[in-house]
């Protein structure tokens, strides 16, 4: 898509509130856009960076951006999301240690199995399910003390270049996020 039709499709999504839905892959619109008129972002593909992630996050946290956003990211097991997921979260865990923490989304995930004889969910129930919702909060809760946990026991520390080769990044990789306006 040429530069003038993704602004004119950008500026349909952002205006007109009959669009609920755009279908964006996270390298096409981790930066250079704005989407406040989302309440729902679904991620259904991972990036190995999640400096990416973060700035495909904040292209609905924005200033304009009046509502709270639901984040999901889509999990597969048995996928190469198996091998990336863990990685991305050792690469958050790191930054968080030397006090680049944002509050991430990734962090907020819940696995599910359904069989071919279940019954089939729709985005619906778990967006409105408060158990749903609460079961996840627990896990989430439980899974950050445990990190906690592990990072203190092994009282873990890296100089400057294992910390580089851990996170695979350059210089550019790091402008993508604002990391000047982190809270």
């Amino acid at each position: 898509m040429n530069p003038e039709r993704r602004k004119y499709e950008i500026d349909k999504f952002q205006n007109n509130d009959s669009y609920i839905a755009a279908v964006l892959s996270i390298t096409a619109a981790n930066a250079g856009i704005t989407l406040t008129a989302a309440q729902l972002v679904i991620f259904a593909e991972l990036f190995w960076n999640p400096g990416i992630l973060c700035q495909a996050e904040d292209r609905v946290h924005r200033i304009g951006q009046y509502k709270n956003v639901i984040i999901q990211y889509l999990i597969a097991k048995h996928t190469a999301d198996d091998y990336l997921w863990p990685l991305i979260q050792k690469k958050m865990n790191v930054l968080n240690e030397v006090g680049l923490d944002q509050d991430f989304s990734l962090k907020d995930i819940d696995c599910t199995t359904q069989g071919l004889n279940s019954k089939q969910k729709t985005l619906s129930f778990f967006i409105n399910n408060e158990q749903y919702k609460h079961e996840v909060e627990k896990k989430t809760v439980q899974n950050n003390e445990n990190i906690t946990k592990n990072i203190v026991s092994q009282n873990q520390s890296c100089t400057t270049e294992e910390f580089k080769e851990l996170l695979d990044m350059n210089e550019e990789d790091f402008d993508f996020c604002d990391w000047d306006n982190m809270e």
